[in-house]
């Protein structure tokens, strides 16, 4: 019998659930189906459907409205349930059997664990399982004969006794009037040719082996004729040449010379400056510059992402890039990293595929990338900011999630302003650097190993990466002695007045100051201004310690282009605090600056000394 239903229930709260499609009617003719459908909506107590999910349900069948045993339970099984509502089908565990459905009336139960049963529900019948139901009258064994069958039913049937032998039979025997097959061959008295019709099956047949077939020969065969022939040589035109100063390069595929400029320097490819040197030069550069800002923390389930930029500057007209990669995750299959152009192009480099804790990659070769083509960058140049950006889109623990450990940009470039010697270079001649009264370039990791003649200074200058160094490591040249060191004073009494004089102990230039507690905190300083900057390379100091007069313990050498913030240059004590008895000029020890750069004011600066005066009575700088 088919059934449906609607009720409401109570499942932590309200809950409405309606049953639709119930029933296990067929027509009589047909086998009886064991299962049907059931749909409803589970309502909670705020009168909402209750939260996605999978929750474990036991459906009954029970006579009454209350109480009793059931007469047809479902073990429990897991509901699926979306945006409140569910469908599951009755008696795919538990078949229902006709017993069970013949009862006049059935009410369903449906428990969802861990709450009791909900109250029950009628079922009632539909149009189809009403009609079943008529059947079941007729539910009996050899109760219908010819005599409850109408005749009209049966008018198109004819009797088994008025029926030919052969009808019943089928066999050619039983056949009246058949027709004499004695003219006929048997087919199994054929040869097989004689079915198949193939030369293979002829018997005694001539070998064919060692014969071609007219359609398998080339148009030459056939005719004879030289234009038949295919992949012609290519034949010389007759009288042909180059013209003067040409010569030949190869013979093009109308037989006429292909013809250049002897030597012509245009005609060699811009990169083949190491094919003509046997390798000992090349004009082609590989730069890799990578993030100075890594490790970076990954951010978990973050949709803004964590994102690094390198700055790449002009290094010339790309040949190639390739983008390196070093990503640690709790899992690669939840990030997608990006890189993004300095115009805003995105190129996808991984998006949430792979599995374990690491991702390394080389993009575009040999790892692929997901979308985007950075091909378009070759014969271009680089020059901005590029990008990375890695977003992790599955949820941990909101805490950083592994870490970006590294990721770097090479450029392959075909330079015109640079050539580098891949062997020993001689110069027979000779070899200049270039000359320049101040560096010709910035000293950076770019220019690192860059060399000029400082004419100026008349020394050799080296770029270390950070700065400029003498090559020759010897002292330069006093500057406290020149004209445009004309300005020195101290925060104390005691100013030395005549520059020239050097601090000579001799012409009373010398700066004293005096403190009244041992080590003392109290700063004091003597300051030169030299108008502009200037890179000081080295200095000595010359104290008398005759006396009262005392070494200094803590002290630096400063350098300001502003007279206001202060960069020590140099950190020293007592064993580099010349003092002979005399103030000797210049001091006896000459000290390297540290930490050089370009300031115009410099100053000795002396925090801590025993106690006692302070005396300096000479000082020399050198460029």
């Amino acid at each position: 019998m088919r059934h449906n239903c609607g009720w409401q229930m109570r499942v932590l709260g309200f809950v409405v659930v309606c049953l639709s499609g119930l029933g296990v009617g067929a027509p009589a003719s047909a086998a009886v189906p064991t299962t049907m459908a059931a749909s409803g909506a589970l309502v909670s107590t705020s009168g909402g459907g209750v939260s996605d999910g999978n929750y474990v349900a036991t459906f009954r069948l029970y006579a009454q409205e209350t109480g009793g045993t059931a007469l047809w339970s479902e073990p429990p099984t897991v509901l699926a349930v979306k945006n409140g509502a569910f469908a599951q089908v009755l008696g795919s565990k538990t078949a229902l059997d006709a017993k069970t459905l013949a009862w006049g009336s059935l009410w369903l139960g449906l428990e969802i664990a861990p709450d009791p049963e909900l109250a029950r529900v009628p079922l009632r019948s539909v149009a189809f399982a009403a009609r079943a139901a008529i059947a079941e009258d007729v539910d009996c064994t050899g109760c219908i004969g010819p005599a409850q069958v109408a005749p009209s039913v049966l008018k198109d049937y004819a009797k088994s006794a008025a029926l030919a032998k052969v009808a019943t039979s089928g066999a050619y025997t039983d056949l009246v009037g058949g027709p004499d097959l004695t003219p006929y061959a048997l087919t199994a008295a054929l040869a097989k040719v004689a079915q198949t019709g193939a030369y293979a099956n002829l018997l005694n047949a001539p070998d064919l082996n060692a014969y071609a077939k007219a359609a398998s020969l080339a148009d030459v065969a056939k005719s004879g004729s030289y234009g038949d022939l295919l992949n012609l040589p290519v034949l010389v035109k007759v009288n042909a040449s180059c013209g003067t100063g040409l010569v030949v390069k190869g013979i093009k595929a109308d037989g006429s010379l292909d013809c250049i400029v002897a030597l012509d320097p245009k005609a060699l490819p811009k990169d083949g400056l190491d094919d003509i040197s046997n390798g000992l030069l090349t004009n082609q550069f590989t730069d890799t510059i990578s993030s100075a800002t890594v490790p970076m923390a990954v951010l978990d389930n973050n949709p803004d992402g964590t994102t690094d930029t390198i700055a790449l500057p002009d290094i010339g007209i790309a040949q190639s890039l390739t983008i390196k990669i070093d990503v640690t995750n709790s899992g690669i299959s939840g990030i997608t990293v990006t890189l993004i152009d300095p115009v805003g192009g995105a190129y996808v480099l991984h998006d949430k595929s792979g599995s374990g804790p690491s991702l390394k990659g080389s993009y575009p070769t040999p790892d692929k990338l997901v979308s985007g083509d950075l091909s378009k960058w070759v014969g271009a140049n680089l020059k901005g900011n590029w990008k990375l950006k890695i977003v992790d889109s599955k949820f941990k623990d909101n805490q950083p999630d592994g870490q970006l450990n590294s990721w770097s940009i090479a450029v392959q470039t075909l330079s015109s302003k640079q050539v580098e010697s891949t062997g020993l270079f001689k110069a027979s001649g000779g070899f200049q650097t270039p000359l320049a009264a101040i560096a010709p370039e910035v000293c950076d990791a770019k220019t690192k190993g860059y060399i000029y003649f400082d004419t100026a200074k008349a020394h050799f200058y080296g770029c270390t990466g950070t700065g400029w160094a003498r090559l020759d490591g010897s002292s330069g040249i006093d500057i406290m002695n020149q004209s445009w060191a004309f300005s020195v004073d101290s925060n104390t009494g005691g100013d030395p007045k005549n520059v020239a004089d050097k601090f000579n102990l001799l012409s009373s230039s010398s700066w004293a100051t005096y403190c009244i507690q041992s080590n003392s905190s109290t700063t004091h300083w003597l300051k030169v201004d030299y108008g502009a900057p200037r890179v000081i390379e080295a200095f000595g100091v010359a104290g008398y310690p005759g006396g009262s007069h005392k070494p200094v313990s803590q002290w630096q050498l400063q350098g300001s282009n502003n007279n206001s913030n202060w960069t020590a240059v140099w950190a020293g004590d007592t064993s580099l605090w010349t003092a002979d008895g005399n103030g000797s000029y210049p001091p006896k020890v000459t000290i390297p600056v540290s930490s050089p750069g370009a300031y115009r004011y410099y100053r000795i600066y002396a925090d801590n000394w025993t106690n006692g005066h302070l005396l300096v009575c000479n000082w020399a700088m050198y460029e």
